[in-house]
């Protein structure tokens, strides 16, 4: 019988340790937002490891602690009473999924997006991975960014013949680095003019394979570390766009911005024909 009465305790006090470990996970996620919604650095870095990785939407690379200090900066700097809601918290292991919506009145520049004196909320799902110390070690969110832009007036309202998503998706492939999607998006026999990048020599290349070879270049010459598309315009088959980004310049280490003017002409519903204009690099 004491046996009994042992084990049954056993079992209550590790269920019990199991539950407040998930609670503490849940605590844990609902602090960062709330620091992050706070533009409380210091909280932030005692809940985030000093390897920390934050993947997202609107950065080609993923940020470190001090990015995600930064990004919230100016957030909150663009948008007045920015805040998540949050809707959902699910724990699975060392893992924690937020489904949340953000929401706040854009009253100042975002990603070079002027403000708009618009109120905009943007849903999104994002998955924090814990240490042993249950510090948050890498963030993986992704957010309806096509939306939002929707929202600020840069991309016009959902069209059911327009080519506006498709450029989205590319720029999307793009930014998470998936080369082989984006190139797969593509028309097999695309004419990819880049004799103006500002970071290599640059020709026409034909052909999806030949295309691979541009972004095989690319991340050879350099690091984005920023890219931003921030007007877009359509008409028939043919998609401007308008942005700049920001990359360091592998062979010396040097930082720049570049302003272009990239133009999409589609077929089918797949670019078949690009070509990007650059303005001249500005040293950071």
């Amino acid at each position: 019988m004491k046996a009994q009465i042992f084990f049954l305790a056993l079992s209550l006090i590790t269920t019990s340790t199991l539950f407040a470990k998930r609670v503490s996970l849940e605590q844990t996620a609902r602090n960062i937002y709330a620091a992050i919604d706070a533009n409380d650095a210091v909280t932030l870095r005692k809940l985030l490891t000093v390897d920390y990785l934050f993947y997202n939407p609107f950065t080609p690379t993923p940020l470190n602690a001090d990015g995600l200090i930064g990004f919230s900066d100016q957030t909150a700097k663009a948008f007045t009473g920015a805040k998540h809601s949050i809707k959902q918290i699910i724990t699975a292991g060392k893992k924690v999924t937020v489904i949340a919506t953000f929401m706040g009145k854009h009253t100042g520049v975002f990603n070079g997006i002027p403000a708009t004196g618009k109120d905009v909320s943007m849903d999104l799902i994002s998955v924090i991975e814990f240490n042993e110390k249950d510090m948050a070690t890498v963030q993986w969110t992704q957010a309806n960014t096509l939306g939002l832009m929707i929202q600020l007036g840069v991309v016009p309202p959902p069209n059911p013949n327009s080519n506006v998503p498709n450029v989205i998706s590319l720029f999307q492939a793009f930014g998470k680095g998936d080369v082989p999607g984006l190139v797969g998006m593509l028309d097999e026999n695309i004419e990819w003019d880049s004799q103006l990048n500002p970071l290599f020599k640059g020709r026409v290349y034909r052909g999806q394979k030949d295309v691979y070879n541009f972004f095989g270049g690319l991340k050879e010459a350099s690091q984005i570390t920023n890219f931003q598309p921030i007007n877009f315009y359509e008409k028939e088959n043919e998609v401007n766009v308008l942005g700049f980004f920001d990359y360091t310049r592998l062979s010396d280490s040097k930082k720049f911005h570049v302003k272009w003017t990239m133009v999409f002409k589609f077929k089918n519903g797949r670019p078949e024909k690009f070509v990007e204009f650059f303005e001249s690099p500005t040293a950071l």
